[in-house]
């Protein structure tokens, strides 16, 4: 794809890149592929035992606390599964869509750019409009009616993820707020690169849930606010 891109670049007229830029673009790779790497071993042996950590975290709250911080651990583990269950949904159906449209509209690597969409999915907000750069870019290779249907085909498809897919799978979860979640994932990705945009969304999931259920109910005694214990 980026061979294409570079012969159809005004004036780029086919150059290879310097050492310098594969250099650390081979850097910038390597470190994204190890972040998700720590995650991915992370959340491996955290789920191989996870009451070994709940329980040690439980040890650390007074005795007459810890009966609501385990209800407040298993909340967080209800609302944290159906944000993965809605991740997964979305990005089943963002890629099986966005293939679709990219070959339906003639653009090149159809199945790879909606691999690249169905991945970047997991990054809320801004992973879809990262993953429709190097789609645009592989439409304009064709001509600009393609790219103009690739933008198009962009917000179609964000409207049946944020209208239909996400709502059947989300409805337990926390609705996160658009504005807060591009402010966290902005400042996580700026201090903390992929390992920090990664994150970010389900880290506010878990922050906006312990305000509620320690701040606002515990604190301020607003019963209503209150989420029904799991069963």
């Amino acid at each position: 794809m980026g061979a294409r891109v570079l012969q159809r670049a005004p004036g780029g007229g086919g150059q290879a890149p310097s050492v310098t830029q594969l250099t650390g673009l081979a850097s910038s790779t390597a470190g994204a592929l190890g972040d998700i790497l720590v995650i991915f071993f992370v959340a491996v042996y955290t789920a191989a035992a996870p009451s070994f950590y709940i329980d040690g975290g439980l040890r650390l709250l007074p005795l007459k606390a810890r009966p609501r911080g385990a209800e407040i651990v298993a909340i967080l583990g209800v609302q944290l599964r159906y944000w993965i269950l809605a991740r997964l949904v979305a990005m089943a159906g963002v890629g099986l869509l966005f293939g679709i449209g990219l070959a339906l509209i003639g653009v090149p690597m159809a199945l790879l750019l909606a691999l690249l969409a169905a991945l970047l999915e997991a990054v809320p907000t801004v992973g879809p409009i990262i993953a429709t750069v190097p789609a645009l870019a592989a439409a304009l290779t064709v001509g600009t009616t393609q790219a103009l249907l690739v933008i198009g085909l962009f917000f179609f498809i964000q409207g049946i993820e944020s209208y239909v897919l996400t709502p059947l799978v989300e409805k337990k979860a926390v609705n996160l707020p658009p504005a807060l979640s591009i402010l966290v994932l902005v400042l996580l990705g700026t201090y903390a690169g992929a390992l920090g945009a990664l994150v970010a969304s389900p880290l506010l999931l878990v922050a906006i849930t312990l305000v509620r259920e320690i701040w606002v109910v515990d604190i301020l005694g607003d019963r209503t606010a209150r989420e029904p214990a799991p069963s």
